[in-house]
């Protein structure tokens, strides 16, 4: 994962050289203080404990060469923003560089600042259709503190939306039917308002669908 990473880092295609931050993201996932890492063998253990400040100077030197201010860390959903730089900076851009920092500050302890980076990025993926980047966001944000209950909303969301309906609406429904100490009324009336915003959108899909035919 760390080579694979190393060698679409450095290639010139903007596109490929993005791809680099998810196997990164892998080598880091894998850290022995993870969920992941736990139950690896000692000597890939030891790789990935090794590979981890590795990992962590790629993804910065990559959010480092996109050359974005760190007032673009602050954007609102779907919004983007302009660099320091006489170069626009583009929505995916911006969001690959919210979520290289993001993991940065993870695995540097940074937790907040971590999930609210890759939050924001996640975000921005979905608000250019770019949904299976935006689960993966996702996902690393709840990984940062699995007892925040937004981000866990927001992985069921982004779930649906990549395309696993069933599964985005099954995470959804047990927040609903949770015992009643698991989560506050306001959670589950947003996980609520999600199960009804996902069927919306599938019925629309399907009656699009019927139109055609």
């Amino acid at each position: 994962y760390y080579w694979l990473g190393y060698a679409t880092s450095i290639r010139g295609d903007p596109h490929v050289k993005s791809t680099s931050v998810g196997w990164f993201e892998k080598v880091l996932m894998r850290a022995p203080n993870t969920e992941e890492g736990v139950g690896l063998p000692a000597e890939e253990k030891k790789s990935c404990s090794d590979l981890k400040p590795f990992a962590i100077n790629a993804l910065t030197r990559y959010a480092t060469s996109l050359n974005i201010d760190k007032s673009a860390s602050s954007s609102k959903r779907g919004r983007s923003s302009s660099s320091s730089s006489s170069t626009p900076v583009t929505p995916i851009e911006q969001a690959h560089w919210l979520r290289a920092s993001g993991l940065v500050f993870a695995f540097s302890g940074e937790q907040e600042e971590a999930g609210r980076r890759l939050t924001l990025a996640g975000n921005l993926y979905a608000a250019n259709d770019k949904y299976s980047l935006s689960l993966q966001s996702h996902k690393a944000a709840l990984l940062t503190n699995k007892s925040e209950t937004k981000y866990l909303l927001n992985v069921a969301e982004a779930t649906a939306r990549a395309g696993d309906v069933r599964l985005g609406l099954e995470m959804l429904k047990r927040i609903v039917l949770a015992p009643a100490a698991a989560y506050p009324e306001s959670v589950r009336e947003e996980a609520r308002a999600s199960m009804r915003e996902v069927l919306r959108r599938e019925q629309r899909m399907l009656d699009d669908l019927e139109d055609e035919l």
